[in-house]
């Protein structure tokens, strides 16, 4: 689903890349350190092959953050760290 799992660095972004196997929604929140929710987004896919899903973090404050992304077929949290 997620195409690394190594945790990235953002300063205004979060980027993902992923790859898509057929119809689906995908579901991604952010979530800080005390698993509060802080952002959410819903996207839904037709086709299949690789995505590119942007996150506006500029209204984050520097922090370790928990990408959290939910299919049908499972889900997967990656780490990201936004610095200012």
């Amino acid at each position: 689903m997620v195409s690394d799992s190594t945790m990235k660095v953002f300063l205004y972004k979060i980027w993902l890349t992923l790859s898509i196997d057929g119809p689906t929604t995908v579901n991604f929140r952010i979530l800080n350190l005390a698993g509060r929710i802080l952002s959410t987004k819903s996207l839904s896919y037709t086709t299949s092959g690789i995505k590119r899903v942007d996150f506006d973090v500029s209204n984050l404050p520097t922090g370790l953050y928990f990408l959290s992304l939910k299919t049908s077929k499972g889900k997967a949290v990656r780490k990201a760290l936004v610095i200012r």
